[in-house]
């Protein structure tokens, strides 16, 4: 399941990778004057959960409300499960529970299993979380899951989120330019941030 590791030449050539297209959405962020937001606010702040960070993501998902297990619980026993919906309620809900909770972990491990096993997320689901289509290019679901799998593990320390991530993020690196709308490429950005802070932090004795 893991992805190949090569050491210190692999870790270099990921962080150009990654810088190459941070720098696309950086620019393409202040060329649209996405949000009011600047390059220099976005590049200059570390951590998005910092009180410096120029937009929440309630923002960006444009979500006014907490979310609580219950609502997650009634999404997921609907006969057929929007995926996108879930994706966000599951982000905002981690957000404002920073503890890990064992529901949780069932279901960003369900659909981590799913892009592992099929490479591919569909928009609806059955309560059995069998596919009832076969649209699986929503690029909003895989951008939702890759913040939800890189918060879980930023608090859990469990690799094998971090693992689908970068996957997932090759992807999206790959589909960059079907990144449309404000709030994916936004999104995509902090993702993005997430995800080499987390590698930086795991290479430093590399590097």
């Amino acid at each position: 399941m893991y992805s190949k590791f090569s050491g210190r030449d692999f870790i270099v050539d990921y962080f150009d990778n990654r810088s190459k297209f941070l720098e696309c959405a950086f620019q393409k962020i202040s060329r649209e004057n996405i949000f009011g937001i600047s390059i220099e606010k976005l590049k200059d702040c570390p951590n998005i959960f910092e009180s410096r960070w120029p937009i929440t993501i309630q923002k960006i998902i444009k979500f006014k409300y907490c979310i609580n297990i219950d609502l997650i619980e009634k999404t997921i026993s609907q006969a057929k499960i929007d995926c996108e919906v879930l994706s966000q309620y599951l982000i905002l809900f981690l957000i404002s529970h920073p503890k890990p909770e064992k529901r949780i972990y069932m279901l960003l491990n369900i659909f981590l299993k799913k892009y592992e096993v099929f490479k591919k997320i569909f928009t609806l689901y059955n309560q059995q979380f069998r596919k009832v289509n076969d649209d699986y290019k929503n690029l909003n679901i895989y951008i939702n899951f890759v913040f939800c799998f890189l918060y879980y593990f930023q608090i859990t320390g469990n690799l094998k989120f971090l693992n689908s991530s970068l996957k997932i993020n090759d992807m999206l690196c790959n589909s960059y330019n079907d990144i449309k709308t404000p709030e994916q490429l936004l999104l995509f950005v902090i993702n993005i941030k997430m995800e080499t802070d987390c590698i930086g932090n795991l290479s430093k004795d590399i590097l």
